[in-house]
Formats: C-alpha cells, sequence, structure tokens
C-alpha cells in the first residue's frame, strides 16, 4: 500500500524500484468520497493522487494494463434526482 498524497506514493527506493520492474497490472480505486470536504484536499487526494499512479504507470516497464475506477453518485433528494 502507499500514499496517494507522497512523491513515489510512498514507497521506497527499493520497493518502488521492485513495483516498476515487476508490475504487470495496475487497478487504482483509491480516492476520497467525503463530498463535503474542502476542494483542495479532494483535489489533493483525487486529482494529484491519481497523477501520481499514472506517473507509477509510466514507469513500470512490463505493464499491461492500467485501469481506473472512478466514482459517481446521484443526489436523489435534489430536483431530477433518481435512485
Amino acid at each position: 500500500a502507499g500514499d496517494l498524497l507522497k512523491p513515489r506514493i510512498g514507497l521506497s527506493e527499493e520497493d518502488w524500484r521492485r513495483v516498476t520492474e515487476e508490475t504487470t497490472v495496475i487497478i487504482h480505486c483509491a480516492a476520497s468520497i467525503v463530498f463535503t470536504a474542502p476542494i483542495a484536499d479532494a483535489v489533493s487526494i483525487n486529482v494529484w493522487g491519481t497523477l501520481r499512479v499514472f506517473h507509477l504507470a509510466q514507469c513500470c516497464r512490463a505493464l499491461k494494463a492500467m485501469v481506473h475506477v472512478s466514482t459517481c453518485y446521484v443526489n436523489a433528494h435534489t430536483p431530477g434526482g433518481k435512485e
């Protein structure tokens, strides 16, 4: 596990090297779904964190696939929202 808020997603030099040499598939589904969080916090995790994972993917020599799972929601308590 890593930390999306840190460079190289918080991996040590040795772990980064191993991951970039051996990883064939990355499934990225980490995100903040706290919709009341300050925008700066949400951007840090959901935008910059995702870009850090994309950077990791670019560095993976044996990568075959990168999957990004995003979040989506509907607020059924507003006009036009449906459950």
